[in-house]
């Protein structure tokens, strides 16, 4: 292991046992669930969008009672880990349909606590090494690396799928980051035709707060492949916000910057065909 990959692993550890004590750190990751519940017998199969320590998010293709939660099989590599759980929120993805539904873990077991800390700090130091060697979130170090990792959720679209859609006046709310896949950003250039303006790969970041000029502008982040996006949700940078201001900065101004320069080259390229 090289001296920066293993500063970066040390760092992380030290990052995520100090975050526990203050709240718990989240990592993106897809794993197998099956849901008890009192409202139906047997379970329910659902899939992981981030764990922790203290609760997980869960994807269905349809609502769940949340309030009916009793508790999850986490189906981690090293084995399934039985944990008593209570629903506690429960939203719907605005463009991909999925369901979202928060669960809080509640009096763990200490070898189910074992193996979830095991799992969360290999997968935020992957996760912390991504950001710092592959995105081109600028001048974050490892800390925010690190820091970044903490506040991530996955999105999964498949080819087609529209991740976002954004109107004046309105916005996606959350900031991507590209981990595996491909996305394609389109603007509205006439009522019934949408143009490609930008294609984005591996690092690359997009979404955020970011509106269209005119009132009838109308921007759209569809899936060319089955992609894999690292989401700091709302929540996440209102979060970020207040506990790292400096890094919610450095991910804005990621985010607007690259989306300044995608703009001003389809503007370009539009106005040459004129």
């Amino acid at each position: 292991m090289s001296a920066a990959a293993s500063a970066l692993s040390n760092a992380a550890e030290a990052k995520l046992l100090g975050a526990e004590r203050r709240s718990d750190p989240r990592i993106a990751v897809d794993l197998r669930v099956e849901i008890l519940s009192d409202a139906f017998t047997g379970t329910l199969p659902a899939r992981t969008r981030d764990l922790s320590i203290g609760g997980v998010c869960l994807a269905t293709p349809s609502p769940i009672a949340v309030g009916s939660v009793r508790g999850v099989n986490v189906a981690l590599p090293e084995g399934s880990v039985r944990l008593r759980a209570a629903g506690t929120w429960q939203r719907a993805h605005p463009t991909l349909g999925t369901i979202l539904t928060g669960v809080r873990f509640d009096a763990v077991e200490p070898s189910a606590q074992g193996f979830l800390w095991e799992f969360v700090l290999k997968e935020g130091r992957q996760l912390a090494r991504f950001f710092h060697l592959h995105t081109a979130i600028e001048g974050v170090g490892i800390d925010g690396a690190i820091g970044l990792a903490h506040v991530t959720r996955l999105c999964l679209p498949n080819a087609g799928d529209v991740v976002y859609r954004q109107r004046s006046g309105s916005s996606s709310g959350s900031i991507y980051v590209v981990q595996e896949g491909s996305i394609v950003l389109q603007m509205r250039v006439s009522p019934a035709r949408m143009q490609d303006f930008a294609l984005l790969r591996r690092g690359d970041v997009f979404g955020g707060s970011l509106m269209p000029t005119h009132s009838d502008d109308e921007e759209l982040a569809v899936a060319r492949t089955h992609s894999r996006l690292l989401e700091i949700d709302e929540r996440a940078l209102d979060y970020l916000s207040s506990s790292s201001p400096w890094l919610a900065q450095a991910l804005i101004a990621a985010a607007t910057g690259a989306y300044a320069h995608r703009l001003r080259g389809a503007l370009r390229k539009l106005g040459a065909s004129d």
